[in-house]
């Protein structure tokens, strides 16, 4: 309010100078860089009658912070040779001509000048990106984001694709925090019918993937196309019994989820794949809720595994990108041989969908 009451004092003071000076027209004059408002763009290089002359309409200032001024124009003004001062996407100032109007600069200067279209943008929706930036702060954390708002700009406006991944995750967030929500009933639930069964439930301390855990994956997904947020198994489960009453128990249990509401939506056996060192049977369930959540079925013996050997080995083979190496194939050749000795459940070719 003071700056552009400031302004407004020093221009109506110039118009009081021109009157007294008998000056009829006047000239008027934009700042020439890239945070000069759209209003002071058009109006730069303009001429009205000093008799004319009205605040906000064609005389300075247009606009709070408002930075445009006048000169006083005669009809036999000579430019050439002059020059003004002009300020480019970089922070640097330098001369052109000065009967130059903005538009003129602007076209000039910027319009092919990929760094000044960025400073522009950047200038033109900082407050917007501003909110912006501290609203996905909030929602993911700031170890998730560029560590300055400058680097998000950058980020936004120079690299679509990583901008758009960011956007995702950020989108995912909302399912991520909505199955936590969910987890408590459903934890619950799950607990009931293992004990209805007869099965155990093991590792519920690792029940909810970790957030980091969750943006990764949607990292690993990440499609410019369109994207999957609901992650089947943000909630995960893990129900075991002995090998010889595991395929009885399992169906009895997805036949008790079923009269409950919890639909069994998808279930793969892995055991039937011979192709896969991984044992066990895994399923998705959607919750009454609307919520989807994983719960598998193993002996204690896969279980066991799963979550060791077996596990430290596909972390190893997951980092290596050629899948014909050498080293890829070592590996897969140990996680089988681990697998072979597993002892195969009874029946366990009936757990099918």
């Amino acid at each position: 309010l003071l700056y552009t009451e400031g302004s407004f004092m020093i221009e109506q003071g110039a118009l009081a100078a021109y009157s007294e000076d008998g000056v009829q027209q006047y000239e008027v004059v934009a700042t020439l860089d890239l945070r000069t408002s759209e209003i002071c763009q058009e109006m730069d290089g303009k001429r009205f009658d000093v008799a004319e002359a009205v605040t906000g309409v064609n005389y300075p200032p247009f606009h709070p912070w408002c930075r445009t001024t006048t000169i006083p124009y005669y009809d036999d003004m000579d430019y050439s040779g002059n020059t003004r001062v002009a300020r480019g996407g970089d922070g640097k100032t330098y001369k052109v001509p000065a009967d130059m109007t903005y538009k003129e600069w602007k076209a000039e200067y910027i319009e092919n000048n990929p760094d000044a279209i960025l400073t522009r943008k950047k200038l033109k929706n900082y407050n917007s990106d501003k909110n912006q930036y501290q609203s996905y702060k909030e929602t993911l954390g700031s170890e998730y984001l560029p560590k300055t708002f400058d680097e998000f700009q950058n980020l936004k406006y120079a690299n679509g694709d990583e901008y758009r991944l960011l956007k995702a995750q950020v989108k995912g967030m909302t399912y991520y925090n909505k199955a936590v929500a969910n987890e408590p009933e459903i934890t619950e639930h799950v607990k009931n019918v293992a004990k209805s069964v007869g099965m155990d439930t093991v590792g519920l301390e690792y029940r909810i993937k970790t957030k980091d855990s969750y943006l990764r994956k949607i990292r690993s997904r990440f499609n410019p196309s369109g994207n999957e947020y609901e992650i089947k198994d943000i909630l995960r489960y893990t129900y075991t019994a002995d090998a010889t009453d595991i395929t009885k128990k399992a169906l009895e249990a997805i036949d008790t989820h079923e009269k409950m509401g919890y639909n069994t939506v998808e279930l793969k056996n892995y055991w039937l794949n011979e192709s896969d060192p991984y044992n066990g049977i895994n399923t998705t369930i959607n919750a009454p809720v609307g919520q989807k959540f994983e719960l598998q079925y193993h002996t204690p013996e896969s279980f066991e595994l799963k979550n060791g050997k077996l596990h430290e080995l596909y972390e190893k083979q997951r980092l290596i990108k050629d899948t014909s190496s050498k080293e890829y194939m070592e590996l897969t050749d140990q996680m089988f041989k681990l697998s072979d000795k597993l002892t195969v459940p009874v029946n366990i070719s009936e757990v099918k969908k």
